[in-house]
């Protein structure tokens, strides 16, 4: 049974410094890896597909101090609210 240390196409002796940059191959991993050059020395980086993102709504849909203005502008002042959360906030 062979181990492989390796995910990227340096696991099949691929050594970047012998490509361009900007190729991209296939790695051990079964992914694509593109040669990109850091601090004078060509890499493999991982090519991340970002389809399988998604938007996901927050848990937190007001803030502490909307919900607090919100609440305190109906009955008090612009003046009195902002003065009441600035004494809050520095508890």
């Amino acid at each position: 049974m062979i181990i492989m240390s390796k995910i990227s196409p340096l696991a099949y002796g691929l050594d970047p410094s012998n490509y361009e940059v900007g190729t991209v191959k296939e790695g051990a991993n079964k992914l694509n890896w593109i040669i990109e050059q850091k601090k004078n020395k060509k890499k493999w980086v991982r090519i991340y597909d970002c389809s399988t993102l998604s938007h996901e709504e927050p848990l937190i849909k007001e803030s502490l101090f909307q919900k607090f203005f919100i609440e305190n502008i109906k009955t008090k002042s612009f003046e009195t609210t902002m003065q009441e959360w600035y004494i809050i906030k520095n508890l």
